[in-house]
């Protein structure tokens, strides 16, 4: 069976349980909190106050809330999808030593419900400028650019799923691969434009610059951004074309590589757990 074959296999057969374990974490998640899954907002909020007071005033640079969302909202799924989807697999070791389903089903449904919360948060965004704009008589800065967010958030899924499938299948062999999880997404957040723009990767020399746009988040930042037309405008240092095409190989190089690795090491699973 090869990959798209599989990858279809599952979702026509089993999407309503990927679905149901999806609900099931957002409710575990959110069983005990008075404002549910509204913390899942509040975390990357409180992060841009805080970068906006730190370089805003702090240290006077044009850092703007939208610009800092725009950035936030996205990391903050990728991050909690990876982290959460790490240990997925050893996490439900009893249920996978007593029944089969196919073993990805787990990571799934951890970044199906992740994606709940990151798609309220694109809409609240989408919502909010739109609203800011009309109340401006910025009509015409509402752009078909909008149409490119379903672009967009499937890929940044298809990239947390894609690590998500790579750590989790390595945490069943090695249990410090967590914490090599935590440091790497530490280091991934510096070296993505969550709070400074991509200009200041482009002085120092274009060869630089290309290399540091093939990390995937730092090119999905960089598309969120442009969508909602905040911060510097990227074709000037880089084509759009290029930008999405090469993020695109990245991602799915990414999401394949996961994927076929996880498949061929899954039947494994239930001895090492």
């Amino acid at each position: 069976m090869t990959m798209v074959t599989r990858l279809r296999f599952v979702f026509a057969h089993y999407g309503e349980l990927i679905a149901n374990l999806a609900v099931k974490n957002l409710k575990v998640q959110y069983k005990h909190a008075a404002l549910g899954f509204l913390w899942s907002l509040f975390m990357p909020l409180a992060l841009m106050l805080v970068f906006w007071f730190i370089f805003g005033f702090l240290f006077r640079r044009s850092v703007g809330p939208l610009f800092l969302i725009c950035a936030l909202f996205p990391w903050t799924f990728i991050q909690m999808s990876i982290a959460a989807a790490t240990t997925s697999i050893v996490d439900s070791r009893d249920i996978i030593r007593k029944v089969y389903f196919p073993r990805e089903i787990i990571p799934f449904s951890i970044v199906a419900s992740n994606c709940f919360n990151f798609v309220i948060a694109l809409l609240i965004i989408v919502i909010g400028v739109v609203v800011k704009r009309i109340w401006a008589g910025e009509t015409g800065m509402i752009t078909i650019s909008y149409l490119s967010l379903p672009l967009l958030l499937g890929l940044t899924v298809m990239l947390a799923a894609g690590v998500g499938l790579l750590t989790s299948c390595g945490q069943v062999y090695f249990r410090d691969v967590r914490y090599l999880v935590e440091i790497g997404l530490l280091i991934w957040f510096y070296f993505s434009p969550v709070f400074y723009p991509i200009s200041m990767v482009k002085q120092y020399s274009n060869t630089v610059f290309l290399i540091y746009m093939l990390n995937p988040v730092a090119a999905l930042i960089t598309l969120y951004r442009g969508v909602f037309q905040v911060g510097d405008p990227y074709s000037a240092y880089i084509s759009p074309s290029y930008l999405i095409g090469t993020t695109t190989a990245v991602i799915l190089l990414i999401f394949i590589v996961g994927y076929r690795l996880f498949i061929w090491k899954e039947r494994e699973f239930v001895d090492l757990i």
